[in-house]
């Protein structure tokens, strides 16, 4: 194995339990609706993330392409200020640490692919003392479809120079594992967010676990080392 790809918040780190999502979604819609974009639209994706993932074609039918990312990095940098003042809060999940050192003593490539803003990523992991054991970060951003397009996982694989066949995905969504499966990587699904193990079972998780704790027993099962 070369490579481990994993999910930010929920997975590595309790961020979103912080952040003033219903304030940050309401300046969002503002936002869409002055672009065009029906209340109506806005209000049937109550993720926000789904929502900036579905968006670009609605605003594609109204806007040129430079417009629509010219909005999209408008609404991206308005959710950063609400998840970078959650920052302060936020607190590694179990097994967070001990999965991170067991990929640096292995010298097994971390990356990072997230719906959050990389800045956002980047000042938590330090504040948190575990920025130097990742690689490479590939969070959100206006011209990148976010997950559960792979278009995120497919450039963390590029930086990190590694092969799908030889990178595994962790992460604690749906999204997640689609995106994984996507780019043709394995996926572990971790029971640390809000799905369910029969969701994973359902959508053909390779490898479940109820916490990072259990990964590095995991990792060695696949690849024998």
């Amino acid at each position: 194995m070369n490579a481990v790809i994993f999910d930010f918040d929920r997975t590595l780190v309790n961020l979103g339990d912080f952040v003033q999502w219903s304030e940050a979604k309401s300046k969002i819609t503002d936002e869409y609706v002055a672009c065009g974009v029906s209340p109506e639209f806005v209000e049937k994706h109550q993720s926000i993330f789904a929502l900036l993932t579905e968006v670009r074609d609605e605003l594609g039918k109204q806007h040129s392409q430079r417009m629509v990312f010219n909005v999209q990095d408008r609404v991206c940098k308005i959710l950063e200020t609400y998840e970078l003042m959650a920052i302060e809060k936020a607190f590694l999940m179990p097994g967070a640490l001990e999965a991170l050192k067991f990929a640096e003593d292995k010298k097994i490539k971390v990356g990072i692919v997230s719906s959050n803003s990389p800045s956002c990523i980047i000042q938590c992991m330090r504040r948190l003392g575990v920025l130097s054991y990742v690689d490479c970060i590939v969070g959100r951003g206006p011209r990148l479809r976010i997950k559960p397009y792979p278009d995120q996982v497919l450039l963390c694989l590029k930086k990190l120079k590694c092969k799908p066949e030889n990178t595994v995905m962790i992460g604690d969504h749906i999204a997640d594992l689609r995106s994984a499966k996507a780019s043709g990587i394995a996926f572990i699904g971790v029971l640390t967010g809000r799905t369910l193990r029969a969701n994973f079972e359902s959508e053909k998780a390779d490898h479940i676990i109820e916490t990072l704790e259990e990964l590095p027993q995991i990792l060695q099962k696949l690849w024998g080392n």
